[in-house]
């Protein structure tokens, strides 16, 4: 599940198809998506989530971007980026965990010949994505 907004807080860490929360986003406001744990699930599972600390993003090409996302500790992330191209295939857009304090981020640099625009940033922790954008002038 895909929703593009700035501040999104979403549920992962669960194999399950998610039930759906969405509201407008706002500086008040964070847009979920929660799932349901199976019976079998750690009660930690539904409390993971995917806030987005700078972004949009807005990069020169040539340049370095970084994303800082804010989640729950020490779980795993994958990070895509999609230009006019197609995906990023850049050096430190790998899978990455969070700290203990549920800080993780990712910096690569964005090609000298990168289409300018705005393209999608999909960071995914299991079967739950948050989009946001990066702006390449």
């Amino acid at each position: 599940m895909l929703v593009p907004y700035s501040y999104l807080a979403v549920a992962c860490g669960d194999t399950t198809t998610p039930a759906v929360t969405q509201t407008e986003a706002s500086p008040s406001t964070i847009a979920t998506a929660t799932s349901t744990p199976p019976a079998t699930a750690s009660p930690a599972s539904a409390q993971l989530f995917v806030t987005f600390v700078n972004a949009p993003l807005t990069v020169a090409h040539g340049s370095d971007a970084t994303l800082q996302v804010r989640t729950a500790p020490n779980t795993s992330y994958s990070i895509e980026v999609d230009y006019k191209s197609g995906p990023s295939k850049a050096a430190g857009l790998g899978a990455a965990t969070s700290d203990a304090t549920g800080n993780v981020s990712w910096t690569w640099k964005v090609g000298a010949n990168t289409t300018p625009g705005s393209w999608p940033i999909i960071v995914t922790c299991g079967s739950a994505s948050a989009q946001t954008t990066i702006h390449v002038t």
